[in-house]
């Protein structure tokens, strides 16, 4: 049988017995109890809006310890951060949802409080969730940087690509359903500067054995993190239930090097040091020197 009891042993089927979440505490209101409110006029909804927004005034903001929101919570609100495949990861549209949310109940029920998390949402959530080289939001990151941390995204293992995600997402029923598929790699945010990309198409494979897990996410972990006490930390976060490991193997590659093609359209020679300006590029190996096309005095 259903029923709504919060300690239901149903629910120890999620890991969801006793906890909470932005689902289960805030999505009724663009779900649905907003349009309830719309099409009834009744005061109850106004007033059930009202108590949702209430509550994540109250709970949801961690600003001394991430720009995110806390979203998972115990029975008590005590923090959750070991639920299955989230751990201490924000999801940044519920960030943005809940803004757009919570200005949507202010305009039904006046409160400066929404208006204060709304806009604080609001100026942090270009910076930490959005990427900033190419545009677009980011789904997951993780709601903390560690000291030291690199974003490197995937394996390279045994001349394959190789990357990690939890297993209801879309991307993994398509790969299984269709392997065709691409990997982009781009120099934004290296010393080679920008608009210099390496495309593979890829044939993908979807591994959710013990032993394929056990090589790939220390490999992972050694990208991400650096000391034992962080990579020990990292694998304690990511080998989750329900987490697959996804194989890309190469079938061909195209190349594309925008500074090849600027030097030609402008009548130079193709000099290798030549970069179009990224922003925050790594350190160059000892010895290379980086010569950016706005110093060279050659424009955009």
């Amino acid at each position: 049988p259903i029923g709504l009891d919060p300690r239901s042993a149903l629910l120890d089927k999620g890991n969801n017995r006793a906890r909470k979440n932005w689902n289960s505490v805030g999505d009724h209101a663009p779900a649905y109890l907003i349009n309830l409110w719309l099409a009834t006029g009744d005061d109850r909804y106004a007033d059930f809006l009202a108590e949702t927004a209430d509550t994540i005034v109250e709970h949801f903001p961690d600003y001394e310890h991430s720009p995110f929101v806390q979203e998972r919570f115990h029975e008590d609100w005590s923090h959750d951060n070991a639920w299955n495949w989230q751990q201490d990861r924000a999801v940044v549209g519920h960030n943005l949802k809940i803004a757009w949310n919570l200005m949507r109940i202010h305009s039904i029920r006046p409160n400066a409080d929404y208006v204060v998390l709304a806009e604080k949402i609001a100026q942090l959530m270009p910076d930490v969730g959005s990427d900033q080289l190419r545009g677009g939001w980011y789904d997951v990151v993780e709601r903390a940087l560690a000291p030291g941390e690199e974003a490197h995204r995937f394996v390279w293992h045994e001349e394959r690509f190789w990357i990690t995600c939890a297993v209801e997402r879309k991307r993994v029923a398509a790969l299984r359903a269709r392997p065709q598929s691409s990997v982009v790699v781009s120099s934004e945010g290296t010393w080679l500067g920008g608009d210099v990309t390496t495309t593979a198409k890829t044939l993908a494979t979807i591994h959710d054995d013990r032993e394929t897990k056990d090589w790939f996410y220390p490999r992972l972990a050694e990208r991400q993190r650096q000391g034992d006490a962080g990579i020990a930390e990292f694998l304690r976060r990511i080998d989750t239930p329900g987490r697959v490991v996804i194989e890309l193997d190469p079938v061909s590659w195209i190349t594309y090097d925008g500074n090849r093609l600027e030097a030609s359209l402008r009548g130079m020679e193709y000099d290798p040091a030549m970069a179009k300006p990224t922003r925050n590029p790594a350190r160059p190996p000892d010895g290379w020197i980086t010569r950016w096309w706005t110093d060279a005095g050659l424009g955009d």
